[in-house]
């Protein structure tokens, strides 16, 4: 999709789904990577943020006792 007239893409970016998830660039803390999204499993030691709970590997509780902790 095309957007014209937004000075910055990531203003653009606000509404769709770009990577096509599921989940609005809004709510999706990773809208160019589908496996990145609200509902996706925390994969341990790979330093993403997977589920966007704002908590990557070690930290997160689906982690702990993981190989970087």
């Amino acid at each position: 999709m095309i957007v014209l007239g937004c000075a910055l893409v990531t203003a653009c970016e606000a509404g769709p789904d770009r990577d096509g998830d599921g989940y609005e660039a809004s709510e999706d803390c990773n809208d160019a990577n589908a496996e990145v999204h609200p509902d996706a499993a925390e994969i341990c030691d790979d330093g993403i943020d997977n589920d966007c709970n704002l908590l990557v590997d070690v930290a997160d509780a689906a982690c702990s006792g993981g190989s970087g902790a």
